[in-house]
Protein backbone atom coordinates (compact mmCIF):
# COMPACT_ATOMS: atom_id res chain seq x y z
CA UNK A 1 0.00 0.00 0.00
CA UNK A 2 2.60 2.56 1.02
CA UNK A 3 4.73 1.83 -1.99
CA UNK A 4 1.83 2.89 -4.23
CA UNK A 5 0.99 6.18 -2.58
CA UNK A 6 2.95 9.18 -3.82
CA UNK A 7 2.59 12.58 -2.10
CA UNK A 8 1.63 15.77 -3.82
CA UNK A 9 4.78 17.95 -4.02
CA UNK A 10 3.23 20.74 -1.95
CA UNK A 11 2.78 18.35 0.97
CA UNK A 12 5.92 16.25 0.68
CA UNK A 13 7.33 17.37 4.05
CA UNK A 14 4.15 16.65 5.95
CA UNK A 15 3.69 13.31 4.15
CA UNK A 16 7.25 12.10 4.68
CA UNK A 17 7.07 13.08 8.33
CA UNK A 18 3.87 11.14 8.77
CA UNK A 19 5.37 8.04 7.16
CA UNK A 20 8.52 8.27 9.26
CA UNK A 21 6.65 8.75 12.49
CA UNK A 22 6.58 5.03 13.19
CA UNK A 23 3.72 3.00 14.58
CA UNK A 24 1.22 4.18 17.13
CA UNK A 25 -2.36 3.26 17.80
CA UNK A 26 -5.21 5.21 16.31
CA UNK A 27 -7.14 5.41 19.57
CA UNK A 28 -4.19 6.72 21.62
CA UNK A 29 -4.72 10.15 23.22
CA UNK A 30 -3.09 13.13 21.58
CA UNK A 31 0.38 13.97 22.99
CA UNK A 32 0.38 16.79 25.53
CA UNK A 33 2.80 18.82 27.60
CA UNK A 34 6.44 19.50 26.98
CA UNK A 35 6.68 17.19 23.97
CA UNK A 36 4.63 19.69 21.95
CA UNK A 37 5.40 23.28 21.03
CA UNK A 38 3.27 25.91 22.72
CA UNK A 39 0.09 27.21 21.15
CA UNK A 40 1.79 30.52 20.54
CA UNK A 41 4.62 28.81 18.74
CA UNK A 42 2.14 26.89 16.61
CA UNK A 43 0.49 30.12 15.61
CA UNK A 44 3.73 31.33 14.07
CA UNK A 45 4.27 28.15 12.02
CA UNK A 46 2.96 27.55 8.53
CA UNK A 47 0.15 24.91 8.53
CA UNK A 48 2.14 22.10 6.91
CA UNK A 49 5.02 22.66 9.33
CA UNK A 50 2.58 22.58 12.24
CA UNK A 51 1.24 19.23 11.09
CA UNK A 52 4.75 17.95 10.53
CA UNK A 53 5.89 18.97 14.01
CA UNK A 54 2.96 17.33 15.75
CA UNK A 55 3.45 14.06 13.86
CA UNK A 56 7.12 13.99 14.90
CA UNK A 57 6.25 14.72 18.52
CA UNK A 58 3.59 12.05 18.40
CA UNK A 59 6.14 9.50 17.25
CA UNK A 60 8.69 10.48 19.93
CA UNK A 61 6.08 10.31 22.67
CA UNK A 62 5.44 6.67 21.76
CA UNK A 63 9.01 5.56 21.58
CA UNK A 64 8.85 4.51 17.93
CA UNK A 65 6.54 1.54 18.49
CA UNK A 66 6.81 -0.69 15.42
CA UNK A 67 3.59 -2.71 15.78
CA UNK A 68 0.95 -2.76 13.05
CA UNK A 69 1.23 -2.38 9.29
CA UNK A 70 2.50 0.71 7.50
CA UNK A 71 -0.98 1.83 6.54
CA UNK A 72 -2.14 1.66 10.15
CA UNK A 73 0.93 3.60 11.30
CA UNK A 74 0.20 6.34 8.80
CA UNK A 75 -3.44 6.60 9.82
CA UNK A 76 -2.40 6.71 13.44
CA UNK A 77 0.16 9.44 12.81
CA UNK A 78 -2.28 11.66 10.97
CA UNK A 79 -5.04 11.01 13.53
CA UNK A 80 -2.81 11.89 16.48
CA UNK A 81 -1.60 15.01 14.67
CA UNK A 82 -5.17 16.11 14.03
CA UNK A 83 -6.17 15.52 17.64
CA UNK A 84 -3.18 17.48 18.89
CA UNK A 85 -3.90 20.43 16.64
CA UNK A 86 -7.67 20.54 16.75
CA UNK A 87 -8.87 18.21 19.49
CA UNK A 88 -11.54 15.58 18.94
CA UNK A 89 -13.53 17.57 16.39
CA UNK A 90 -13.46 17.15 12.64
CA UNK A 91 -10.13 18.17 11.10
CA UNK A 92 -10.14 21.44 9.18
CA UNK A 93 -9.36 21.84 5.52
CA UNK A 94 -5.61 21.33 5.70
CA UNK A 95 -5.70 17.76 6.99
CA UNK A 96 -8.45 16.84 4.55
CA UNK A 97 -6.45 18.40 1.73
CA UNK A 98 -3.29 16.50 2.64
CA UNK A 99 -5.16 13.21 2.78
CA UNK A 100 -7.03 13.93 -0.46
CA UNK A 101 -3.88 14.85 -2.38
CA UNK A 102 -1.95 11.87 -1.07
CA UNK A 103 -4.75 9.39 -1.78
CA UNK A 104 -5.46 10.97 -5.17
CA UNK A 105 -1.85 10.58 -6.25
CA UNK A 106 -1.69 6.98 -5.09
CA UNK A 107 -5.06 6.21 -6.66
CA UNK A 108 -3.84 7.41 -10.05
CA UNK A 109 -0.73 5.24 -9.77
CA UNK A 110 -2.86 2.17 -8.99
CA UNK A 111 -5.39 2.96 -11.72
CA UNK A 112 -2.59 3.31 -14.27
CA UNK A 113 -1.63 -0.30 -13.49
CA UNK A 114 -5.16 -1.67 -13.20
CA UNK A 115 -6.80 0.24 -16.04
CA UNK A 116 -4.58 2.35 -18.33
CA UNK A 117 -6.15 5.55 -19.63
CA UNK A 118 -5.29 8.31 -22.08
CA UNK A 119 -4.43 11.89 -21.16
CA UNK A 120 -8.12 12.80 -21.06
CA UNK A 121 -8.86 10.08 -18.50
CA UNK A 122 -10.59 7.67 -20.91
CA UNK A 123 -10.05 4.00 -20.10
CA UNK A 124 -8.17 2.09 -22.82
CA UNK A 125 -8.44 -1.69 -22.78
CA UNK A 126 -5.22 -3.59 -23.44
CA UNK A 127 -5.43 -5.64 -26.69
CA UNK A 128 -5.41 -9.42 -26.41
CA UNK A 129 -2.04 -10.99 -27.19
CA UNK A 130 -3.08 -14.15 -29.03
CA UNK A 131 -5.56 -14.17 -31.92
CA UNK A 132 -5.10 -17.53 -33.68
CA UNK A 133 -8.13 -19.46 -34.91
CA UNK A 134 -9.16 -23.12 -35.26
CA UNK A 135 -10.60 -24.58 -38.46
CA UNK A 136 -13.04 -27.55 -38.51
CA UNK A 137 -12.03 -30.69 -40.41
CA UNK A 138 -12.29 -30.30 -44.21
CA UNK A 139 -14.91 -33.06 -44.41
CA UNK A 140 -17.12 -31.58 -41.68
CA UNK A 141 -20.76 -32.41 -42.32
CA UNK A 142 -22.29 -29.91 -39.92
CA UNK A 143 -24.34 -27.17 -41.53
CA UNK A 144 -23.24 -24.80 -38.80
CA UNK A 145 -19.58 -25.50 -39.57
CA UNK A 146 -20.05 -24.96 -43.31
CA UNK A 147 -21.95 -21.73 -42.77
CA UNK A 148 -19.91 -20.15 -40.01
CA UNK A 149 -16.35 -21.43 -40.20
CA UNK A 150 -14.44 -18.92 -38.07
CA UNK A 151 -12.08 -16.71 -40.01
CA UNK A 152 -9.60 -14.09 -38.94
CA UNK A 153 -11.44 -10.81 -39.38
CA UNK A 154 -9.82 -7.50 -40.23
CA UNK A 155 -9.52 -6.58 -36.56
CA UNK A 156 -7.98 -9.94 -35.83
CA UNK A 157 -5.31 -9.87 -38.51
CA UNK A 158 -3.37 -7.16 -36.76
CA UNK A 159 -0.34 -8.73 -35.17
CA UNK A 160 -0.41 -8.60 -31.40
CA UNK A 161 2.14 -8.50 -28.66
CA UNK A 162 3.05 -11.56 -26.63
CA UNK A 163 5.91 -12.40 -24.28
CA UNK A 164 8.50 -9.65 -23.82
CA UNK A 165 6.94 -7.56 -26.57
CA UNK A 166 7.41 -10.19 -29.28
CA UNK A 167 4.95 -10.23 -32.18
CA UNK A 168 2.54 -13.15 -32.32
CA UNK A 169 1.27 -13.47 -35.90
CA UNK A 170 -2.27 -14.89 -36.24
CA UNK A 171 -2.38 -18.44 -37.53
CA UNK A 172 -4.68 -21.43 -37.94
CA UNK A 173 -4.89 -24.65 -35.91
CA UNK A 174 -6.74 -27.86 -36.88
CA UNK A 175 -9.79 -28.94 -34.88
CA UNK A 176 -9.28 -32.17 -32.92
CA UNK A 177 -11.38 -33.52 -30.03
CA UNK A 178 -9.64 -33.26 -26.66
CA UNK A 179 -6.63 -31.36 -27.99
CA UNK A 180 -7.68 -27.90 -26.86
CA UNK A 181 -8.41 -26.76 -23.33
CA UNK A 182 -10.58 -23.81 -22.33
CA UNK A 183 -9.51 -21.77 -19.31
CA UNK A 184 -12.21 -19.49 -17.92
CA UNK A 185 -13.48 -17.87 -14.71
CA UNK A 186 -17.00 -17.38 -13.41
CA UNK A 187 -16.72 -13.77 -12.28
CA UNK A 188 -15.18 -12.39 -15.50
CA UNK A 189 -17.78 -11.25 -18.07
CA UNK A 190 -15.44 -11.88 -21.01
CA UNK A 191 -14.76 -15.46 -19.86
CA UNK A 192 -18.44 -15.96 -19.06
CA UNK A 193 -19.22 -15.59 -22.77
CA UNK A 194 -17.11 -18.64 -23.54
CA UNK A 195 -18.66 -20.68 -20.73
CA UNK A 196 -22.15 -20.04 -22.12
CA UNK A 197 -21.25 -21.03 -25.68
CA UNK A 198 -19.28 -24.04 -24.42
CA UNK A 199 -22.39 -25.15 -22.51
CA UNK A 200 -24.94 -24.43 -25.24
CA UNK A 201 -22.93 -26.30 -27.86
CA UNK A 202 -22.29 -29.28 -25.59
CA UNK A 203 -18.49 -29.22 -25.79
CA UNK A 204 -17.54 -30.73 -22.43
CA UNK A 205 -15.91 -33.74 -24.10
CA UNK A 206 -14.56 -32.05 -27.21
CA UNK A 207 -12.99 -29.09 -25.39
CA UNK A 208 -12.20 -29.85 -21.73
CA UNK A 209 -12.63 -26.98 -19.29
CA UNK A 210 -10.79 -25.61 -16.25
CA UNK A 211 -12.25 -22.78 -14.17
CA UNK A 212 -9.96 -20.42 -12.26
CA UNK A 213 -10.83 -18.08 -9.40
CA UNK A 214 -9.32 -14.80 -8.12
CA UNK A 215 -6.27 -15.45 -5.96
CA UNK A 216 -3.70 -13.58 -3.93
CA UNK A 217 -1.71 -10.88 -5.69
CA UNK A 218 -4.25 -10.48 -8.47
CA UNK A 219 -3.47 -13.83 -10.10
CA UNK A 220 -6.02 -16.32 -11.37
CA UNK A 221 -5.59 -19.51 -9.32
CA UNK A 222 -7.08 -22.99 -9.47
CA UNK A 223 -8.94 -24.92 -6.80
CA UNK A 224 -7.17 -27.80 -5.08
CA UNK A 225 -8.33 -30.95 -3.33
CA UNK A 226 -11.09 -33.45 -3.93
CA UNK A 227 -14.81 -32.85 -4.26
CA UNK A 228 -16.80 -30.76 -6.75
CA UNK A 229 -14.58 -27.70 -6.50
CA UNK A 230 -11.50 -29.66 -7.42
CA UNK A 231 -12.76 -32.36 -9.76
CA UNK A 232 -16.26 -32.10 -11.03
CA UNK A 233 -16.72 -28.55 -12.25
CA UNK A 234 -20.31 -28.46 -10.99
CA UNK A 235 -21.75 -28.56 -7.51
CA UNK A 236 -24.98 -27.92 -5.66
CA UNK A 237 -26.12 -26.82 -2.26
CA UNK A 238 -29.39 -26.34 -0.45
CA UNK A 239 -31.03 -22.96 -0.15
CA UNK A 240 -29.30 -20.91 2.52
CA UNK A 241 -26.05 -22.85 2.52
CA UNK A 242 -22.65 -21.19 2.11
CA UNK A 243 -21.14 -20.22 -1.23
CA UNK A 244 -18.06 -22.41 -1.08
CA UNK A 245 -19.66 -25.56 -2.39
CA UNK A 246 -21.11 -24.07 -5.54
CA UNK A 247 -24.92 -24.18 -6.49
CA UNK A 248 -28.31 -23.43 -4.98
CA UNK A 249 -31.78 -25.00 -4.92
CA UNK A 250 -33.44 -22.13 -6.73
CA UNK A 251 -34.14 -23.66 -10.10
CA UNK A 252 -37.38 -23.29 -12.02
CA UNK A 253 -40.27 -25.04 -10.32
CA UNK A 254 -38.21 -25.77 -7.20
CA UNK A 255 -35.85 -28.21 -8.91
CA UNK A 256 -32.23 -28.34 -7.87
CA UNK A 257 -29.97 -26.11 -9.92
CA UNK A 258 -26.34 -27.09 -10.44
CA UNK A 259 -23.73 -24.39 -10.91
CA UNK A 260 -20.25 -24.42 -12.32
CA UNK A 261 -17.56 -23.95 -9.67
CA UNK A 262 -13.79 -23.41 -9.75
CA UNK A 263 -11.74 -26.50 -10.59
CA UNK A 264 -8.20 -27.75 -10.60
CA UNK A 265 -6.11 -27.18 -13.72
CA UNK A 266 -7.26 -30.30 -15.53
CA UNK A 267 -4.76 -29.92 -18.36
CA UNK A 268 -1.42 -29.44 -16.63
CA UNK A 269 -2.01 -29.37 -12.88
CA UNK A 270 -0.72 -25.81 -12.49
CA UNK A 271 -1.50 -23.79 -9.38
CA UNK A 272 -2.10 -20.47 -11.17
CA UNK A 273 -2.95 -19.49 -14.73
CA UNK A 274 0.33 -17.62 -15.10
CA UNK A 275 2.13 -20.98 -14.92
CA UNK A 276 0.03 -22.28 -17.82
CA UNK A 277 0.99 -19.32 -20.00
CA UNK A 278 4.61 -19.80 -18.97
CA UNK A 279 4.72 -23.37 -20.30
CA UNK A 280 5.06 -22.05 -23.84
CA UNK A 281 8.41 -22.31 -25.57
CA UNK A 282 10.40 -19.26 -24.59
CA UNK A 283 8.18 -18.61 -21.57
CA UNK A 284 5.80 -15.72 -21.15
CA UNK A 285 5.88 -12.56 -19.03
CA UNK A 286 2.77 -10.76 -20.27
CA UNK A 287 -0.70 -10.51 -18.74
CA UNK A 288 -2.23 -13.92 -17.96
CA UNK A 289 -5.89 -13.38 -18.70
CA UNK A 290 -9.09 -15.39 -19.06
CA UNK A 291 -10.60 -16.67 -21.22
CA UNK A 292 -7.80 -18.56 -22.90
CA UNK A 293 -7.86 -21.41 -25.38
CA UNK A 294 -4.83 -23.68 -24.93
CA UNK A 295 -3.32 -26.25 -27.29
CA UNK A 296 -2.36 -29.07 -24.92
CA UNK A 297 -0.63 -30.93 -27.75
CA UNK A 298 1.95 -28.25 -28.52
CA UNK A 299 1.80 -26.23 -25.27
CA UNK A 300 0.77 -23.02 -27.01
CA UNK A 301 -1.83 -20.35 -26.41
CA UNK A 302 -4.22 -20.40 -29.34
CA UNK A 303 -6.35 -17.41 -28.43
CA UNK A 304 -7.16 -15.22 -25.43
CA UNK A 305 -9.70 -12.88 -27.01
CA UNK A 306 -13.26 -13.73 -25.96
CA UNK A 307 -14.88 -12.48 -29.16
CA UNK A 308 -12.72 -14.88 -31.19
CA UNK A 309 -13.11 -17.82 -28.81
CA UNK A 310 -16.92 -17.80 -28.88
CA UNK A 311 -16.83 -17.87 -32.69
CA UNK A 312 -14.37 -20.76 -32.59
CA UNK A 313 -16.50 -22.73 -30.11
CA UNK A 314 -19.62 -22.07 -32.17
CA UNK A 315 -18.22 -23.44 -35.44
CA UNK A 316 -14.95 -25.34 -35.18
CA UNK A 317 -15.99 -28.39 -33.13
CA UNK A 318 -19.41 -29.25 -34.51
CA UNK A 319 -18.28 -32.74 -35.55
CA UNK A 320 -17.64 -33.50 -31.87
CA UNK A 321 -20.32 -31.35 -30.17
CA UNK A 322 -23.47 -32.61 -28.45
CA UNK A 323 -25.46 -29.82 -30.17
CA UNK A 324 -23.78 -29.52 -33.57
CA UNK A 325 -26.78 -28.01 -35.37
CA UNK A 326 -27.11 -25.07 -32.99
CA UNK A 327 -25.68 -22.14 -34.94
CA UNK A 328 -25.28 -18.97 -32.89
CA UNK A 329 -23.81 -16.97 -35.79
CA UNK A 330 -25.86 -17.62 -38.96
CA UNK A 331 -24.22 -16.22 -42.09
CA UNK A 332 -27.48 -14.48 -43.03
CA UNK A 333 -27.27 -12.36 -39.86
CA UNK A 334 -23.57 -11.53 -40.04
CA UNK A 335 -23.96 -7.84 -40.95
CA UNK A 336 -26.72 -7.26 -38.41
CA UNK A 337 -24.69 -9.00 -35.71
CA UNK A 338 -21.55 -7.05 -36.56
CA UNK A 339 -23.40 -3.75 -36.17
CA UNK A 340 -24.82 -4.74 -32.78
CA UNK A 341 -21.47 -6.13 -31.62
CA UNK A 342 -19.65 -2.90 -32.44
CA UNK A 343 -22.13 -0.68 -30.63
CA UNK A 344 -22.60 -2.95 -27.63
CA UNK A 345 -18.88 -3.56 -27.14
CA UNK A 346 -17.96 0.13 -27.17
CA UNK A 347 -20.88 1.46 -25.15
CA UNK A 348 -22.04 -1.42 -22.92
CA UNK A 349 -19.53 -4.30 -22.56
CA UNK A 350 -16.56 -1.97 -22.37
CA UNK A 351 -18.80 0.98 -21.56
CA UNK A 352 -19.30 -0.06 -17.93
CA UNK A 353 -15.51 -0.25 -17.56
CA UNK A 354 -15.17 3.15 -19.22
CA UNK A 355 -17.44 4.47 -16.46
CA UNK A 356 -15.77 2.65 -13.58
CA UNK A 357 -12.18 3.22 -14.69
CA UNK A 358 -12.52 6.82 -15.88
CA UNK A 359 -9.95 9.06 -14.24
CA UNK A 360 -11.59 12.38 -15.10
CA UNK A 361 -15.11 13.72 -14.76
CA UNK A 362 -15.35 14.47 -18.47
CA UNK A 363 -14.35 10.91 -19.39
CA UNK A 364 -16.93 9.49 -17.00
CA UNK A 365 -19.66 11.80 -18.32
CA UNK A 366 -19.01 10.66 -21.89
CA UNK A 367 -18.97 7.00 -20.93
CA UNK A 368 -22.12 7.06 -18.82
CA UNK A 369 -24.01 8.98 -21.51
CA UNK A 370 -22.97 6.45 -24.18
CA UNK A 371 -23.90 3.57 -21.89
CA UNK A 372 -27.44 4.61 -21.09
CA UNK A 373 -28.18 5.98 -24.55
CA UNK A 374 -27.38 2.51 -25.90
CA UNK A 375 -29.30 0.66 -23.17
CA UNK A 376 -32.35 2.85 -23.85
CA UNK A 377 -32.13 2.06 -27.56
CA UNK A 378 -31.77 -1.67 -26.97
CA UNK A 379 -34.73 -1.67 -24.58
CA UNK A 380 -36.88 -0.01 -27.24
CA UNK A 381 -35.71 -2.49 -29.88
CA UNK A 382 -36.52 -5.45 -27.64
CA UNK A 383 -40.14 -4.32 -27.29
CA UNK A 384 -40.83 -5.97 -30.66
CA UNK A 385 -37.94 -8.43 -31.05
CA UNK A 386 -37.29 -11.38 -28.76
CA UNK A 387 -33.53 -11.23 -29.33
CA UNK A 388 -31.24 -8.65 -30.90
CA UNK A 389 -31.36 -10.14 -34.39
CA UNK A 390 -34.79 -11.70 -34.42
CA UNK A 391 -36.51 -14.75 -32.88
CA UNK A 392 -33.33 -16.82 -32.27
CA UNK A 393 -30.46 -16.43 -29.80
CA UNK A 394 -27.11 -15.41 -31.34
CA UNK A 395 -23.58 -14.70 -30.16
CA UNK A 396 -24.52 -11.01 -30.04
CA UNK A 397 -27.06 -11.80 -27.32
CA UNK A 398 -24.49 -13.82 -25.38
CA UNK A 399 -22.08 -10.87 -25.52
CA UNK A 400 -24.71 -8.49 -24.15
CA UNK A 401 -26.09 -10.88 -21.52
CA UNK A 402 -22.87 -11.25 -19.54
CA UNK A 403 -22.81 -7.50 -18.91
CA UNK A 404 -26.52 -7.26 -18.11
CA UNK A 405 -26.46 -10.07 -15.54
CA UNK A 406 -23.67 -8.27 -13.63
CA UNK A 407 -25.11 -4.79 -13.95
CA UNK A 408 -27.34 -4.45 -10.89
CA UNK A 409 -25.04 -6.63 -8.75
CA UNK A 410 -21.81 -4.72 -9.41
CA UNK A 411 -21.66 -2.11 -12.17
CA UNK A 412 -24.55 0.04 -10.97
CA UNK A 413 -22.78 0.77 -7.68
CA UNK A 414 -19.07 0.05 -8.02
CA UNK A 415 -18.66 1.43 -11.55
CA UNK A 416 -21.04 4.37 -10.96
CA UNK A 417 -23.44 3.23 -13.70
CA UNK A 418 -26.13 4.69 -11.53
CA UNK A 419 -28.72 6.32 -13.78
CA UNK A 420 -30.91 3.20 -13.92
CA UNK A 421 -30.77 -0.47 -12.97
CA UNK A 422 -31.53 -3.19 -15.48
CA UNK A 423 -34.54 -4.23 -13.39
CA UNK A 424 -36.00 -0.78 -14.20
CA UNK A 425 -36.04 -1.64 -17.92
CA UNK A 426 -39.11 -3.77 -18.59
CA UNK A 427 -37.84 -5.22 -21.87
CA UNK A 428 -34.15 -5.57 -21.01
CA UNK A 429 -34.82 -7.29 -17.72
CA UNK A 430 -37.27 -9.78 -19.24
CA UNK A 431 -34.77 -10.37 -22.08
CA UNK A 432 -32.04 -11.07 -19.52
CA UNK A 433 -34.31 -13.55 -17.71
CA UNK A 434 -35.12 -15.22 -21.03
CA UNK A 435 -31.44 -15.89 -21.73
CA UNK A 436 -30.75 -16.88 -18.11
CA UNK A 437 -33.48 -19.52 -18.33
CA UNK A 438 -32.15 -20.97 -21.60
CA UNK A 439 -31.02 -24.53 -20.73
CA UNK A 440 -27.33 -24.52 -19.92
CA UNK A 441 -26.98 -20.80 -19.17
CA UNK A 442 -28.05 -20.49 -15.51
CA UNK A 443 -25.37 -22.97 -14.41
CA UNK A 444 -22.69 -20.57 -15.68
CA UNK A 445 -23.97 -17.59 -13.65
CA UNK A 446 -22.31 -17.06 -10.25
CA UNK A 447 -23.77 -13.70 -9.27
CA UNK A 448 -22.67 -13.93 -5.63
CA UNK A 449 -19.14 -14.63 -6.84
CA UNK A 450 -19.32 -11.59 -9.10
CA UNK A 451 -20.03 -9.36 -6.09
CA UNK A 452 -17.27 -11.00 -4.06
CA UNK A 453 -14.72 -10.51 -6.82
CA UNK A 454 -15.58 -6.99 -7.96
CA UNK A 455 -16.05 -5.45 -4.53
CA UNK A 456 -13.39 -7.54 -2.82
CA UNK A 457 -10.63 -7.41 -5.44
CA UNK A 458 -10.83 -3.98 -7.09
CA UNK A 459 -9.11 -2.12 -4.26
CA UNK A 460 -8.74 1.28 -5.99
CA UNK A 461 -12.51 1.42 -6.47
CA UNK A 462 -13.44 -0.03 -3.07
CA UNK A 463 -10.55 0.46 -0.60
CA UNK A 464 -12.49 -0.95 2.34
CA UNK A 465 -13.28 -4.17 0.43
CA UNK A 466 -16.75 -4.14 1.99
CA UNK A 467 -19.09 -6.35 -0.06
CA UNK A 468 -22.63 -4.92 -0.17
CA UNK A 469 -25.75 -6.96 0.35
CA UNK A 470 -27.25 -8.54 -2.74
CA UNK A 471 -29.95 -6.43 -4.43
CA UNK A 472 -33.30 -8.21 -4.47
CA UNK A 473 -33.35 -8.01 -8.27
CA UNK A 474 -30.20 -10.16 -8.40
CA UNK A 475 -31.61 -13.03 -6.38
CA UNK A 476 -31.74 -16.15 -8.52
CA UNK A 477 -35.39 -16.73 -7.67
CA UNK A 478 -36.14 -13.40 -9.38
CA UNK A 479 -34.25 -14.48 -12.49
CA UNK A 480 -36.41 -17.59 -12.75
CA UNK A 481 -39.65 -15.59 -12.93
CA UNK A 482 -41.64 -15.97 -16.17
CA UNK A 483 -40.60 -13.61 -18.96
CA UNK A 484 -43.15 -14.35 -21.73
CA UNK A 485 -40.59 -13.37 -24.36
CA UNK A 486 -41.43 -16.50 -26.35
CA UNK A 487 -44.61 -14.76 -27.49
CA UNK A 488 -42.48 -12.37 -29.52
CA UNK A 489 -40.91 -15.33 -31.33
CA UNK A 490 -44.38 -16.38 -32.49
CA UNK A 491 -45.08 -12.91 -33.87
CA UNK A 492 -41.67 -12.80 -35.60
CA UNK A 493 -41.94 -16.28 -37.16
Amino acid sequence: MDGLLAPHPSHSLAWSSAVSAGAHRVNSPAPRGENLPSNAAFGRLRPTRRLRGVVKCSARSRGGDSSGDAGGRLVGAVTAAGQALWGKGLPPGLLVQVAREAWGSGWRVMMAQLAPSDEAGNYKRTPSAYRHTIQPPPASTSAASRATTPTITKSTTTSSTGSSGQTVAPGTFPAEPGRYHLYAALSCPWAHRTLIVHSLKGLSSAVPLSIARPGEGGLWEFATGEGPRGKGGVGSRGRGEGREGGGVREGEGGKEEELLVPTEDRAGGCAVLKEVYGQQQGGYDGRSTVPMLWDAKTNRVVNNESADIIRILNAAFNDYADNPHLDLAPAALSQQMAAWDEEIYNNVNNGVYRCGFATSQAAYNRAVTDLFTTLDRIDSHLATSRFLCGPALTLSDVRLFTTLVRFDAAYHTLFKCSRRKIVEYSNLHAYMRDIFQTPGVAATCDIAGVRDNYFGQLFPLNPGSIIPVEPLSCNRSQLWKPHNRHLLSLSQA
